[in-house]
């Protein structure tokens, strides 16, 4: 077993806080992640809760690990929305298709556009 006070001086000194980061009013360090170009955004989240559990469980009970943004929430909601709005829109479509031009035609365009929707 190798001890500090083996390779270094260690002494207690006193240094100026420089910590500019804080959460809830308390000092924080601040890991910021970016997304490769082709990745899959949830597919990364998920593999990062993982290892996120794992490293906070060698954590001190003082420090608490915790996610302030997590950007793959706000892109399942606007995906979650598009695929409303798409459904929506296909409905009004299939609307105005049968008023226009009748069931049997209106039945023929709609079945026309699922291959599109799979």
């Amino acid at each position: 077993m190798v001890h500090l006070k083996d390779v270094a001086n260690v002494r207690p000194a006193y240094q100026d806080l420089t910590y500019k980061a804080r959460l809830n009013g308390k000092r924080a360090v601040f890991i910021t992640l970016s997304q490769k170009k082709g990745t899959n955004i949830f597919s990364i989240k998920k593999e990062l809760v993982k290892r996120m559990e794992q490293f906070s469980r060698q954590l001190p009970p003082t420090v608490k690990l915790v996610t302030v943004f997590d950007q793959s929430e706000s892109v399942a909601a606007r995906l979650n929305r598009f695929f409303s709005n798409l459904l929506q829109g296909l409905v009004l479509v299939g609307i105005v298709v049968l008023l226009a031009v009748g069931f049997r035609a209106s039945m023929i365009v709609l079945l026309g556009l699922f291959p599109f929707l799979l």
